[in-house]
């Protein structure tokens, strides 16, 4: 991809016009690059607080989705399987979150049984995306992106840092996400869902799934849904119309949605399979 903006650089100011990131310091304590790409799991009986591949507790900078296992236990429920079917027809994104609970799934045989620690999508819908400038923790001005529902009420942000040549650093910020309300639980892990760089982000998982050993599965947990909405045309907030940066901002947007696109493509393809093989497995396909 190429951004030529040398004319045409985001103002640095930091005035009333440039608005902050939301989520100021929270990107840097949680870097993803420091963490697999995807979420493997082992094929699981009971859930345990340790890793096969981390002998330590279970820390929240690290993925905590590994459980232990037995392949050779017959499960009486599910794992994980990913509950694609809870996605829309028509949806901006969608992360996921594991959920604890069980839930109930249909089988491609039309069986009713319980998922036990089932993989939701949370979803964010709207039918207009706002641009304006956004001032990031490191004083480097970039592209955010409101999604906006059809009352103007915010429901997510997109905020996306470029350079010359490429999109290095996006996030996908919730309405509820504050770094507190993640800290203390009352929110999603991924109501804050930070790509740097989302091609590179692709790159380590179609790496990652070609090499996945035998016995482990993948769990969309890092990676994203991207719908139809995302296409909608960019608005330019009124008052941000003569900032330099706005001319360039259609152009920022649809490189960001084609790098997401591409890994939503990945991550949806590596979850069917994922649960083709769990429905395999436990004689319900």
């Amino acid at each position: 991809m190429s951004i030529n903006n040398n004319n045409n650089q985001p103002t640095t100011s930091t005035s009333s016009s440039t608005g902050g990131s939301l989520y100021g310091n929270a990107l840097s304590a949680h870097d993803l690059w420091n963490r697999l790409a995807g979420s493997p799991v082992l094929r699981p009986t009971t859930p345990s607080i340790t890793s096969s591949l981390f002998d330590k507790p279970i820390d929240e900078s690290i993925d905590t989705d590994f459980v232990m296992a037995d392949e050779h236990d017959a499960p009486t429920t599910l794992e994980s399987v990913v509950h694609l079917h809870e996605l829309p027809c028509d949806f901006l994104y969608a992360y996921f979150e594991r959920d604890n609970q069980a839930a109930e799934i249909s089988t491609p045989s039309g069986a009713i049984v319980l998922n036990g620690f089932p993989v939701r999508p949370r979803v964010v819908c709207a039918h207009k995306i706002r641009w304006r400038p956004v001032l990031g923790k490191d004083g480097l001005s970039g592209h955010r992106f409101d999604f906006l529902d059809e009352s103007d009420e915010h429901q997510a942000h997109a905020e996306v840092f470029v350079s010359s040549h490429a999109i290095h650093r996006v996030a996908l910020v919730h309405r509820l996400f504050t770094p507190a309300a993640r800290a203390a639980g009352f929110v999603d892990r991924n109501s804050l869902l930070e790509f740097n760089s989302p091609e590179s982000h692709h790159q380590r998982l179609v790496s990652f799934l070609s090499t996945l050993p035998v016995g482990q599965l993948y769990l969309p947990v890092n990676e994203l849904a991207l719908g139809s909405q995302a296409n909608i045309d960019i608005e330019i907030e009124a008052k941000h119309a003569g900032n330099p940066a706005a001319a360039i901002a259609p152009t920022v947007w649809i490189h960001t949605r084609q790098q997401l696109a591409a890994l939503s493509e990945v991550a949806l393809r590596a979850s069917h399979e994922h649960n083709n093989s769990e429905f395999s497995r436990a004689g319900l396909a």
